[in-house]
């Protein structure tokens, strides 16, 4: 059975994990140490446990994590409502009552990714298109205007090739 967690612990856990700078500044050499990190985990349980919050490691791992997400999705909607223009009364305010202890720790190192679509618009496929035909018409304009010699076939095979690939390959 896996320990509750009330609101109460979850502030106490939050003020002693602060003091374990290991396990959440990424910005620190020893950061990326295991055996550091593992011996701060195991001092930060037997506080917890001292504190009467009797969970195991696993336990902390799995909050710290929820921990993390929850803030970095808050953390997120305050700079959305900052750059979106809203005025001072509109910015995101966190209603957790924790984000403001998390805050001041983990606020300098978590880091925001931008997500970004790996999927071609349709707009982009039209204009792909549309170059597509226009170097058709150039290139059907120009062919008709030159005697053909070894370079007119190499160049034709050379296209011949290109229109055997996807278009977005062609290009």
């Amino acid at each position: 059975m896996s320990f509750k967690w009330t609101l109460e612990n979850i502030l106490n856990f939050l003020e002693i994990y602060e003091k374990y700078e290991v396990l959440w500044n990424i910005k620190l050499d020893k950061y990326r140490d295991r055996n550091a990190r593992d011996e701060n985990m195991s001092k930060l349980k037997e506080e917890l446990n001292a504190e009467g919050i009797n969970v195991n490691v696993e336990e902390i791992r799995k909050k710290i994590k929820s921990i993390k997400t929850i803030y970095s999705q808050e953390l997120n909607k305050i700079l959305k409502s900052k750059k979106s223009g809203a005025g001072r009364e509109d910015l995101y305010t966190p209603k957790l009552t924790w984000f403001e202890i998390a805050d001041r720790f983990l606020r300098n190192v978590t880091v925001s990714r931008k997500s970004t679509s790996n999927l071609v618009t349709a707009t982009s496929m039209d204009l792909i298109q549309n170059a597509i035909i226009d170097l058709n018409n150039i290139s059907q304009a120009h062919s008709s205007t030159k005697p053909s010699d070894d370079l007119d076939y190499f160049g034709k095979y050379v296209t011949s090739s290109l229109r055997a690939l996807p278009a977005i390959n062609s290009l």
